[in-house]
């Protein structure tokens, strides 16, 4: 049987988490970068697991964690954590690399650090020992990510929820820091006071088949959750329109009879002249 070591970068990293709870025993390593335990839903506010899962702890394959120290999608405090649970209570292997001013990205150092990982843990690189190569770091693809908050504005008024809590519904007020928001790597639009929240719509009272009706009230949601569908992406068009990812032709759009932002027609006033800056 050969060697298994998982790897994983953002929700990919929750994944690679996931695997030392579900598969027991199965990988020798595991490498996170800007990730947590895998029931996290970003910021991980519930702390850490629960006794249930003591007994996959107590056999937890050594970790290597990486991470920005200004990831603002996944707070680096998380893997922090993680890591230290691991080594204080478990006695488990562990190592933690940050980057200072990193964002939500590839730490310059993973290249280099991941293989030596999976080396150190590897029975078939005993045998037949290899050397890292060095290899673009993917860090340039997501350092495109706006990582920086900004406003999401329209005719002069910020979206804002009323709440930066679960179901917190969104409306347009004052543009001030409850009003700012930042861009996860996938297109989603997550809170800059918690970036496990983001912009999604009221799909729990729908039926299967009306995921995509328009009316859905737009409120905040943990970005994790299922379904990961109903994401929104800026057109940078003079339009100016906030697209929802799953649902084609339609937009967030605010309704200034109801005072609320919904799920509607990208084709209507409250659709069009959004601004984000």
């Amino acid at each position: 049987m050969q060697d298994m070591h998982a790897i994983g970068f953002s929700s990919g990293a929750y994944m690679t988490s996931r695997m030392a709870f579900t598969y027991p025993g199965a990988f020798r390593s595991l490498s996170i970068q800007s990730g947590s335990y895998y029931f996290c839903d970003g910021a991980c506010p519930n702390g850490l697991p629960d006794a249930a899962d003591d007994a996959y702890l107590k056999i937890h394959p050594p970790t290597l964690f990486l991470h920005g120290t200004a990831d603002q999608i996944v707070p680096p405090e998380t893997s922090l954590l993680y890591e230290q649970n691991l080594v204080n209570n478990w006695g488990r292997t562990a190592e933690r690399h940050t980057q200072s001013g990193a964002t939500h990205m590839w730490i310059d150092s993973a290249p280099t650090l991941i293989p030596s990982w999976i080396q150190k843990f590897s029975t078939t690189a005993r045998e037949h020992p290899f050397k890292s190569t060095p290899i673009e770091s993917p860090s340039t693809v997501h350092a495109a990510v706006a990582n920086e908050t900004f406003h999401i504005s329209q005719n002069g008024a910020c979206l804002r929820p009323t709440s930066v809590t679960k179901f917190g519904v969104l409306r347009l007020g004052e543009c001030d820091e409850s009003a700012k928001w930042v861009r996860w790597e996938s297109g989603a639009i997550a809170h800059q006071a918690d970036t496990s929240l983001c912009i999604r719509s009221n799909m729990h009272a729908q039926s299967p088949d009306q995921t995509c009706q328009r009316g859905q009230v737009m409120w905040l949601e943990p970005c994790f959750m299922q379904p990961m569908r109903n994401f929104f992406k800026h057109d940078e068009t003079a339009i100016g329109s906030l697209l929802s990812e799953g649902c084609h032709g339609m937009c967030l759009a605010y309704s200034s009879k109801e005072d609320v932002t919904l799920l509607g027609n990208c084709t209507e006033d409250g659709a069009q002249n959004w601004k984000m800056s």
